[in-house]
């Protein structure tokens, strides 16, 4: 959330507000930081949101939502800033650019620390989770003379094993 922003909020601008909303959703489709910013403004701005009215457009089957489509809602939204409006913008900014979506939280995951401790703590956790419960399969696969048990047992033994090595080795 930039300062200008805040800033906007501050002053009551609505207008540059909503505006600001709607070109978050544009520039980064995820909405996270959209969803910051909308929490932002909600909480300060008790006029944010104007009566839906009716839209100036046809709206059409969702697969046939394009860009195009795409920017109609997101015009008829800077003239009628309501709850529906923005709900639908959002709908149609999450089918219309999901592969943005996915290329940028990709691309954010890449971008931070693949392995935190914490998360280091509950992956070995899963492991040795997943471990345990190999070994109790394999103790029954043995004990019944069930020799596929046995195997999968094994089989999920190690690799739960192989779970909590890597992520205690992970920098």
């Amino acid at each position: 959330m930039t300062q200008r922003f805040i800033q906007a909020v501050n002053d009551r601008k609505l207008n540059a507000v909503r505006i600001a909303l709607i070109n978050s959703l544009n520039s980064n489709p995820t909405g996270d930081e959209f969803n910051e910013m909308l929490e932002y403004a909600n909480a300060r701005l008790d006029d944010l949101f104007e009566e839906n009215k009716e839209a100036y457009y046809d709206i059409i089957p969702e697969d046939e939502w394009n860009v195009d489509f795409m920017d109609k809602v997101a015009n008829d939204l800077e003239m009628n800033f309501s709850v529906e409006k923005l709900a639908f913008y959002k709908a149609v900014i999450e089918k219309v650019r999901a592969n943005d979506i996915v290329s940028i939280r990709t691309r954010n995951a890449s971008n931070h620390e693949p392995f935190s401790d914490n998360r280091r703590n509950r992956v070995k956790k899963v492991g040795i989770t997943v471990a345990t419960g190999g070994a109790v399969l394999t103790v029954v696969g043995i004990c019944k003379g069930i020799s596929l048990l046995t195997l999968i047992g094994s089989a999920i033994l190690i690799g739960g094993v192989t779970i909590a090595i890597k992520s205690t080795i992970r920098k």
